[in-house]
């Protein structure tokens, strides 16, 4: 369980395209706990699992608040448009994209 939350805390924090420090001011927590959460190395505390829920966090990623889901959707589209608009991406990766931009329009 510790590894899928450190892997989920890593995702939260990309979605919402904060850096571990900058995490770590909402919270209260320093960037080497992030940091250790992240790598499950350390468990996070409960007050900080506490605060961390109020931010949106959950380890399942449907439950995250739908605003930190459309934050992490807009970097993925940046990408995914950028790989459809490239004349010089193969088409194995295009259609990739192609199914990943579906994805992430029936969020």
């Amino acid at each position: 369980m510790e590894k899928e939350k450190a892997m989920a805390l890593r995702q939260f924090r990309d979605y919402l395209g904060l850096t571990q420090e900058e995490l770590g001011e909402r919270i209260g927590a320093s960037r080497a706990q992030i940091a250790q959460w992240e790598i499950a190395r350390a468990p996070i505390p409960a007050k900080f699992e506490s605060r961390l829920r109020d931010q949106g966090f959950s380890v399942h990623e449907e439950d995250w608040p739908i605003i930190v889901r459309i934050r992490g959707t807009k970097n993925q589209l940046r990408l995914i448009i950028g790989l459809l608009a490239d004349p010089n991406t193969d088409s194995n990766t295009r259609e990739t994209a192609r199914q990943e931009l579906l994805k992430a329009l029936s969020l």
